[in-house]
């Protein structure tokens, strides 16, 4: 999910100066240099993958049936560095430039490209399970939402980047989205709003520094804590809690006060999620680890791929026999050791032209897109064409002198 920056370079040529000549300069565009490739932060790729891990294991543990208190807990507990996570992460490496050239084509190709071919895919695969075929792109399938509400976010932020008070608005509007009963899944509009401002959060991160502001040794002691006090809380509350408050998927509706409430609710769940995920990245390891690093480079495989084996293990009987604190304890492990073959070299290899694509046909390329010409019209010119109108223009007084001279003399 990394952005990607755009180089250009210009070609000046100045316009000879002479009669019946003008004095300007003619720029023309050359074609974009390919960019440099920056090399990747281990700590945020460390994060990436304990993130993607967490909720791959997560998605399998809550198809046990019936209710668990563990799984309860490590599901509520671990919700702030997961999705919350990925959508700080997605947030720093945005930019608010104009999306053009190479950064728009990445984010058609790259995001909704990608959104739109495994949706397709999780439409035919649920009809080989289902024998139900239908395909409707506005309604996303599992764990598909977020490449759409990623690329909403990255579409729109170049227009609203600018805006003063920016993040309080994000704030408000998903703290009003949980009572709107017009947004819904349809186009993941509901958690497009309501994890608006952890992306922006990530945003407004990279202007500030990433190690500036996390950097501190105090800032992990008081991220410690702060994830501590939340598993207690979790722990000690978590029958009161609602599955609604951390999905984020439909509205809700009530009395005023039970409304009021809701959207309180929702701030409050907003508090926890920004804490959580930076807390969370505040205690990664931030140097290159064997292994680990690695496979968060490909922790969205993890995300896109790991739907297929669930549906496909869903057939089964088998999360109907785990029972015991030791089967809970087996299916968590192979949750890991599902997320380390996913992202391991082989599966990339197989499935990067899905995951990844580097296509460019369906693009004009640069060379064969027309070059606008920019003319630069210097101060010179500007001086002399208005020296000209003014000498053009008669003045009040000149006006009376030709009036005098035109009229008969007295003598």
């Amino acid at each position: 999910m990394q952005g990607e920056h755009v180089t250009s370079s210009a070609t000046r040529t100045t316009a000879p100066s002479g009669a019946g000549r003008t004095d300007a300069s003619v720029s023309t565009p050359a074609v974009p240099a390919a960019p440099a490739r920056a090399s990747r932060d281990p700590w945020l790729d460390n994060a990436r993958f304990l993130a993607a891990t967490l909720i791959l294991v997560l998605h399998f543990a809550k198809q046990v049936p019936g209710d668990s208190t563990t799984i309860d807990l490590l599901n509520f507990a671990t919700w702030p560095m997961r999705v919350p996570l990925y959508a700080l992460v997605a947030g720093y490496f945005s930019s608010a430039a104009p999306l053009q050239g190479r950064r728009a084509v990445a984010l058609l190709r790259n995001v909704l490209f990608v959104y739109l071919v495994f949706e397709l895919l999780a439409t035919l695969h649920k009809w080989s399970l289902t024998g139900v075929l239908a395909f409707n792109p506005a309604a996303p399938s599992f764990a598909l939402w977020f490449l759409l509400a990623l690329f909403l976010w990255r579409v729109t932020l170049p227009l609203v980047a600018n805006l003063r008070f920016l993040l309080p608005v994000a704030v408000a509007a998903s703290a009003v989205a949980c009572l709107v009963p017009s947004l819904g899944t349809d186009l993941a509009a509901a958690r497009t709003i309501a994890f608006w401002p952890v992306f922006l959060v990530g945003f407004k991160l990279k202007e500030a520094g990433l190690h500036r502001v996390l950097g501190p040794r105090w800032v992990r002691f008081a991220a410690a804590g702060l994830l501590l006090g939340w598993t207690a809380f979790c722990y000690l509350r978590m029958d009161t809690f609602e599955n609604r408050w951390f999905s984020m998927r439909k509205h809700y509706s009530g009395t005023m006060t039970e409304e009021l409430t809701e959207a309180a609710i929702r701030l409050g769940i907003l508090t926890v999620a920004v804490l959580g995920a930076l807390s969370l990245l505040a205690l990664v390891p931030r140097r290159r680890l064997w292994a680990v690093t690695y496979l968060g480079s490909g922790s969205l495989y993890v995300y896109l791929l790991h739907p297929f084996v669930l549906r496909e293990t869903d057939r089964t009987d088998y999360f109907r026999s785990v029972d015991s604190l030791a089967e809970i304890a087996v299916l968590l492990a192979a949750g890991v050791v599902l997320a380390c073959v996913l992202a391991s070299p082989p599966v990339r290899r197989c499935t990067r032209w899905l995951v990844q694509p580097r296509y460019t046909w369906p693009f004009v390329s640069e060379a064969a897109r027309p070059a606008a010409t920019i003319v630069e019209v210097r101060p010179s010119v500007v001086d002399a064409v208005a020296s000209a109108a003014t000498s053009a223009t008669p003045s009040p007084a000149g006006s009376r002198a030709d009036r005098a001279s035109d009229q008969p003399s007295a003598r």
